[in-house]
């Protein structure tokens, strides 16, 4: 739907904004994301434009990883600037792929991440925690600390709506009792 209501920056508007970033010397990182920016077919010039400009130090993608399986795919992205990754994850393989609607989307997210190692970039990866995933996040996490990842982020799910129609936000509390066992985890693994 995000795609129908809120249409990507067109290419004359994407260069008026960064020409203003760089005129007025701010935001040296760039995030490029929405609606999986994989997706956009012109994504690569967009990327090349933004790195011709000399300014940004890091030029991320943010992404659900899947084409990221694809370790050409990757190597363009590289060489037309992108240096860092943010892949979101949702859980083990039968709760990523349930969010996803993607059978086998878990297996090809994994990939990406894995296969990202054969670059000099930095991959950082997301996780929302949900009622869903919060019995999976201490193994995502086991699994995750044994790749080449500088950041693991757990972010609370934040209803779009007045209510949590879903009935998917965790309880502070139960938060809570997940965190010793994270920072175990973290700490066995050196990071």
């Amino acid at each position: 739907d995000m795609k129908r209501k809120l249409p990507g920056i067109g290419f004359d508007q994407f260069k008026s904004v960064l020409y203003q970033i760089l005129n007025e010397g701010r935001f040296r990182n760039l995030i490029l994301s929405g609606a999986e920016v994989t997706t956009f077919e012109d994504l690569r010039r967009y990327i090349q434009f933004a790195a011709s400009l000399g300014w940004f130090k890091k030029i991320q993608i943010q992404t659900n990883g899947r084409r990221l399986a694809d370790r050409r795919y990757i190597r363009q992205l590289i060489d037309c600037g992108v240096n860092e990754f943010f892949v979101s994850v949702h859980g083990l393989e039968q709760v990523h792929d349930a969010v996803a609607q993607v059978p086998g989307a878990f297996l090809e997210t994994l990939k990406g991440i894995r296969n990202l190692e054969a670059f000099d970039v930095n991959t950082i990866t997301n996780t929302v925690l949900t009622k869903s995933n919060i019995y999976d996040i201490p193994e995502l996490f086991a699994l995750l600390l044994g790749e080449r990842i500088s950041e693991i982020h757990l972010w609370n799910y934040f209803p779009m709506e007045r209510r949590d129609t879903k009935d998917l936000v965790v309880s502070m509390k139960d938060f809570v009792g997940l965190l010793p066992r994270l920072i175990t985890l973290g700490k066995e693994a050196g990071k």
